[in-house]
């Protein structure tokens, strides 16, 4: 079997620590952050980066409107013990602007992250009064922000519909403004996904709650700077009506990263329906890596899942140890022909030599 080296430069180290942003894991970066933190080529972070991948590095866990965002992959610990005697012997790194590079110091076990979407995208509220359409001006500075713009609005039966986009907080939000000819007004917003481990994976019927995070400091943020008011609760939230799809809220999904979504479609293939089976392959333009992403949308299959990879490790291992006694076994078999050869050839020589000897004492006998 051909030994793969993996061995790194201190250029694909550097890009490493930061794209996975060892200081804030929860918040990965994308290839052009890290090219203007390091200020390279585009052509030479990509090349890092696919190399990084390539080896089991790192893996793809969401594609955003700014790039792609990776984390740890299944084989880590190997770059991360490189980094680790190198960075003892050479001191610190730096990027670009002095900040220091601090490499990994922890070797924690895989651990799956999921990336969570809501199943339909909006979640609806009530608006009390319509605010400013086209831009927000704050008080930190005069420059406009666009919120839908001066397009006119998209027109549908019994309703007035803007559309747009906003960036809030580093994640885009798609957003919707919708006036009816009953004099009703609401506010939709698209949440952004989320990445998520087992630990943080909330019970199925709780769909709004993790993406109230997002939601909750937009709508805030459009009351002091937009002049909206949305109607609330009792207890002073956001009323929120449900989703637009089927009048209800709709439900969580959850995407697996290229590592995951490997050993499945391996042992499995393309299996499932999207939005009929509780499993299912997404091949849509959304969905992470080049070959689709696993997606599911039950809870407990986070828990479950999270077992995923060191059950593929002992599978590996039992395939590997088989294959080492199938081969033992075919040694000792040849090993037993030849030896069981030898004897035959030692008996039939015996044998000869015993005939010979019995034909010498018939000769003398009848001399």
């Amino acid at each position: 079997m051909k030994q793969i080296d993996y061995s790194t430069t201190r250029g694909q180290k550097e890009v490493y620590c930061l794209i996975i942003n060892n200081e804030n894991p929860r918040f990965p970066r994308t290839q052009a952050e890290v090219c203007a933190l390091l200020d390279i080529a585009k052509t030479t972070c990509s090349d890092r980066v696919k190399r990084l991948v390539d080896f089991g590095f790192i893996v793809p866990i969401e594609r955003t409107e700014q790039g792609t965002r990776y984390r740890k992959g299944p084989l880590y610990k190997v770059i991360e013990a490189q980094i680790t005697a190198e960075s003892l012997g050479s001191g610190p790194w730096y990027d670009t602007y002095g900040h220091a590079i601090r490499p990994p110091v922890t070797s924690e076990p895989y651990k799956p992250l999921y990336r969570m979407h809501l199943n339909g995208g909006w979640v609806k509220f009530s608006v009390a009064t319509e605010g400013r359409l086209d831009y927000i001006l704050t008080d930190q500075d005069s420059v406009k922000i666009k919120l839908f713009g001066e397009a006119d609005p998209y027109h549908t039966p019994g309703s007035l519909n803007w559309y747009g986009k906003f960036k809030f907080n580093d994640t885009v939000l798609g957003i919707r403004y919708q006036r009816t000819k009953k004099k009703n007004k609401f506010f939709y917003i698209q949440p952004g996904s989320l990445i998520v481990d087992s630990t943080e994976v909330t019970p199925d019927e709780d769909v709004i709650g993790p993406f109230s995070s997002q939601c909750r400091p937009f709508l805030q943020y459009l009351e002091k700077y937009a002049e909206w008011i949305f109607k609330r609760t009792s207890d002073n939230d956001f009323l929120i009506e449900a989703s637009v799809r089927g009048g209800h809220i709709g439900t969580k999904e959850y995407g697996l990263d290229d590592y995951l979504t490997g050993i499945i479609k391996e042992r499995a293939g393309d299996i499932g329906i999207p939005g009929v089976t509780n499993f299912w392959t997404d091949k849509s333009s959304s969905a992470m890596g080049s070959e689709g992403e696993a997606e599911f949308n039950k809870a407990s299959y986070a828990h479950a899942l999270e077992q995923l990879p060191i059950t593929q490790a002992k599978v590996e291992r039992s395939d590997t140890e088989f294959r080492i006694l199938r081969e033992e076994s075919r040694i000792m078999e040849v090993q037993i022909e030849e030896s069981y050869n030898k004897v035959l050839k030692h008996l039939k020589r015996q044998q000869e030599e015993i005939e010979f000897l019995v034909g010498l004492e018939n000769q003398r006998g009848e001399s």
